[in-house]
């Protein structure tokens, strides 16, 4: 597992007291991380709409001329389709409750330290680890099953999650939902990936799922899909 995370901090001593923090925190857990850092509005700007993370860390209180602050930034981001995690960091407490608008998954309160980016980190792979895929749609979150997930399917810029009963379109590419998967999900072909549990079958190059879905299977990923198969039949 690897975790992209992404700080907005115009302050270089908080940033490297945080960025210290995060990689002891990683270090200790033996989880991967990449860490990017931006240190000015004009750096957020230029790089959304190409940004990609799953922790998108923000100073509130910013710097900037223009009154810029790290919740306008936030409303920004979502507003370009991040559907990734935000937390906050400021030093004064009033600030809690302007989170909400932007659906902030945690506030952390300056100084930081190891144990307060302990516990939140903790709280963050708890969270996500479980036997749920958490899908966005606006303001909204969904919790679905991993279970209930038959595959998924790449289509442009979006993703397709066909479940047994419904279809969810998420703007993210295949590989990047890859990384939140459990194991028991395989890439099957370079625009699909198969839940190996909910396969009734394979014959030539192709899967067969429930409610007659069939699924191609590329040359490239063929071996590994007949190696999966094997150990569930075990």
């Amino acid at each position: 597992m690897i975790i992209n995370i992404t700080i907005l901090e115009d302050n270089e001593s908080d940033f490297i007291t945080l960025s210290d923090s995060i990689k002891k925190w990683a270090a200790n857990t033996g989880i991967l991380i990449n860490i990017i850092w931006l240190n000015s509005y004009k750096k957020f700007i230029k790089s959304l709409p190409t940004l990609k993370c799953d922790l998108f860390f923000s100073d509130i209180e910013l710097n900037c001329n223009n009154s810029f602050t790290g919740i306008d930034a936030c409303k920004q981001l979502r507003e370009s389709g991040y559907t990734g995690i935000i937390i906050f960091l400021t030093a004064f407490k009033e600030y809690v409750f302007d989170g909400y608008d932007v659906q902030a998954f945690n506030y952390l309160l300056k100084p930081i330290n190891y144990g307060t980016i302990n516990n939140c980190l903790d709280k963050f792979i708890h969270l996500f680890s479980r036997e749920f895929y958490y899908y966005h749609k606006g303001n909204d979150i969904i919790s679905i099953p991993y279970n209930d997930i038959m595959y998924i399917e790449k289509n442009g810029h979006d993703v397709i999650l066909h479940t047994t009963s419904n279809v969810f379109v998420e703007r993210i590419s295949l590989n990047e939902i890859s990384k939140r998967l459990p194991v028991f999900f395989i890439r099957a072909h370079k625009s699909y990936i198969v839940n190996i549990n909910k396969v009734l079958s394979l014959r030539i190059n192709e899967l067969f799922l429930p409610n007659n879905v069939t699924i191609p299977v590329s040359r490239s990923y063929l071996t590994n899909i007949k190696k999966k198969l094997l150990e569930i039949a075990r």
